[in-house]
């Protein structure tokens, strides 16, 4: 992840992934879908913010990685969002 950060305390940037599972998964569910070897990549945008509350610090953090050339793995996209507050 690479993030311009601004004096407002606003970030914007970029997020990438890459997953390779170089062994399979164990298990009835993993032999019927092939073990689950392989591969995803992922791109995506990202934003942050980060504040005072009085002597707290408050971050929140947003992003979304767009998989894709996925070969035997699950395929989709993430959106993960994440706030915390440091006392």
């Amino acid at each position: 992840m690479a993030v311009k950060r601004f004096k407002n305390g606003l970030g914007v940037g970029v997020v990438s992934s890459w997953i390779h599972q170089i062994t399979d998964d164990q298990g009835t569910t993993a032999d019927t879908l092939n073990g689950f070897r392989g591969r995803a990549f992922g791109v995506g945008p990202a934003l942050t913010y980060s504040t005072h509350l009085g002597k707290s610090h408050l971050d929140f953090n947003a992003r979304w990685v767009h998989e894709f050339e996925n070969k035997n793995y699950v395929e989709g996209d993430m959106f993960m969002l994440n706030a915390s507050l440091k006392f």
